[in-house]
């Protein structure tokens, strides 16, 4: 299933390399000396700790020229040590301790830009959100040996350091090694992030003993990150188990996926997308389906949530995804995973969900807490 934001497009220009000019003495802004003066951006040059400067996407300059300095920067490797990249400009790195047990907590500052029926999430600002894909062998990189390609397929959430949570119909009759998991990822088909992804294998897939593809109930599994626990970062944090039995019914939640935007698109979204919905009671979800003309019943393991007239969902492509809310410490708690629904964002059809209350015990003892 998928994010739905209807009736929203958006346009991604990728940045031009400028003609540069001369090479200025250390501490100046050399990226001044540019055609592109103050609208210039900078990219890492292979680690060498030079820069390159880059025109504004509508620009008539393409030809960069490398620098020793940024007047703007676009990734954390472009500040000092001590500080980061934010909104264009390095300031002081917010200091927040990520010792193991550390979960729910929203570090990354960040800012979103808003889009009809939902809106575009921001870097860092859901942490434990992962891509689920397939490992696709691509062009050769030697005569042996072929590059991987991430190929996302659904979504899922960092509970723990080395765990990851998703739906079971996504890797139901899939080998642990032909799947893969992304980490602190925004945009699918960007690199210049202010801080990069982390791409980890699977070597073990624990899917719940009742799991039904039918009916798909139990639609909950365990991934296990090949290389062990990930290190803790502001945009790679695991989000909190519920911290008590609730019903949720009233509260809204947000879920968050790379989706479709509309379900009549062939092809997913680029850019990690969030909307909220209001949680029901699960009386009134089968009431809302039976309106619908489509009979459901919805046992307690599943959770609904949506709107009545429709227009904010999942679609394909968000399976196994998150539904989280602010618990009451102010902690970010996983209260739903991305199931099933009927079509995307249609009326009277709300999207159901893997009530996550119904299944701590058991993710605990998976992951051995």
């Amino acid at each position: 299933m998928l994010l739905v934001l209807l009736d929203s497009t958006l346009s991604v220009m990728e940045d031009k390399d400028s003609e540069g000019g001369e090479d200025k003495e250390e501490g100046e802004d050399t990226c001044l000396s540019s055609p592109c003066g103050l609208r210039a951006r900078c990219k890492n040059l292979e680690g060498e700790g030079r820069f390159l400067c880059t025109c504004d996407p509508m620009s008539q300059f393409y030809h960069g020229n490398p620098y020793t300095a940024c007047v703007i920067c676009t990734t954390d490797a472009h500040c000092q040590e001590g500080k980061e990249c934010f909104s264009g400009e390095c300031s002081p790195r917010k200091t927040t301790s990520l010792e193991p047990g550390t979960c729910g907590r929203r570090i990354a500052r960040s800012r979103s830009g808003r889009v009809v029926g939902g809106e575009r999430a921001a870097f860092g600002e859901w942490p434990w959100q992962v891509s689920l894909g397939k490992i696709k062998k691509g062009r050769y990189i030697n005569t042996r040996e072929r590059e991987e390609e991430h190929v996302h397929k659904c979504g899922g959430a960092l509970v723990a350091p080395g765990w990851v949570v998703t739906a079971a119909h996504c890797v139901l009759g899939e080998a642990a090694p032909s799947l893969s998991l992304r980490l602190g990822e925004l945009n699918r088909d960007h690199t210049s992030e202010p801080s990069p992804h982390i791409n980890e294998k699977v070597d073990k897939v624990v899917i719940h003993r009742r799991f039904d593809n039918r009916s798909k109930e139990f639609d909950i599994a365990l991934l296990r990150l090949q290389g062990g626990p990930v290190k803790l970062q502001p945009h790679i944090l695991p989000v909190c188990l519920p911290s008590s039995y609730r019903e949720y019914v009233g509260s809204r939640a947000w879920v968050t996926g790379w989706g479709k935007i509309q379900k009549w698109r062939s092809l997913m979204s680029s850019e990690l997308r969030k909307v909220q919905v209001p949680i029901m009671d699960n009386h009134e979800c089968e009431r809302q389906f039976n309106q619908s003309g489509s009979s459901q019943h919805i046992p307690h393991i599943f959770l609904c949530a949506g709107d009545s007239e429709g227009g904010r969902d999942t679609c394909e492509g968000d399976s196994g995804g998150p539904l989280t809310l602010q618990g009451s410490l102010g902690l970010w708690e996983l209260v739903g995973i991305t199931s099933w629904g009927i079509g995307c964002g249609d009326g009277h059809r709300p999207g159901v969900y893997t009530r996550v209350t119904e299944f701590v015990p058991w993710i605990k003892r998976v992951i051995g807490l």
